[in-house]
């Protein structure tokens, strides 16, 4: 029999190329995703998944985030596994703090400079986050939650606790029209959640004859 639980998102932020690139999102309402381009952006979202016991086999994992803005078809968010730690930051597209993420700064140092760089700029495939995406979304309808499955990358976070550093959502598309979601900092009813199904793994018992 398996066991459900529902995770609110702890941690979330956007990584936006726009206005330098030097700002922090960590408390915006909303996190926005671009095309490559002059104003490229992306999505950071973590999820404490402790609560589940690492034997624990994951059956289904769906992330469920609402939409902020009404897109355009064809515009996708691909969910890629994190690779290196972050803190979502505590300014609303303001000047990244010391040690706030931003999109020239995996760790900013609070006065426009670095203090522990990303990859490239933005974050780099393979080093920031899994080069693959294991799946991809679409939500582009105002205000209506979307679902995507990400139940290999919640398996590892639940197995390997300390290879948890969240997901990303990157843009793949050619649509230039900006995706956004609601962050945690829009309220219960709107912020991102993570439901896991989930079995325990019993080491089978040795009976003595």
């Amino acid at each position: 029999m398996s066991t459900t639980v529902v995770l609110p998102v702890t941690a979330d932020t956007s990584l936006y190329k726009g206005g330098g690139g030097g700002d922090n999102y960590g408390i915006t309402a909303t996190m926005k995703a671009v095309i490559p381009g002059a104003t490229e952006g992306r999505m950071l979202l973590a999820f404490d998944v402790s609560s589940i016991p690492t034997n624990a086999i994951v059956v289904s994992a769906i992330l469920s985030a609402k939409s902020a803005y009404a897109g355009t078809a064809g515009s996708t968010l691909d969910a890629h596994e994190g690779k290196v730690a972050w803190i979502e930051g505590t300014k609303s597209d303001a000047q990244a703090g010391n040690l706030e993420p931003c999109w020239l700064a995996r760790e900013a140092d609070g006065a426009g400079g670095v203090t522990t760089a990303w990859g490239v700029a933005g974050g780099l495939a393979g080093t920031d986050y899994v080069a693959v995406a294991e799946n991809s979304f679409s939500p582009i309808t105002l205000n209506t939650r979307f679902e995507v499955a990400i139940p290999v990358m919640t398996q590892n976070w639940v197995t390997t606790p300390a290879d948890n550093f969240g997901v990303w959502f990157n843009r793949s598309d050619a649509v230039a029209a900006i995706i956004k979601l609601y962050s945690k900092e829009a309220g219960a009813a709107h912020q991102p959640t993570l439901t896991v199904a989930y079995e325990l793994c019993m080491t089978p018992s040795l009976v003595l004859m």
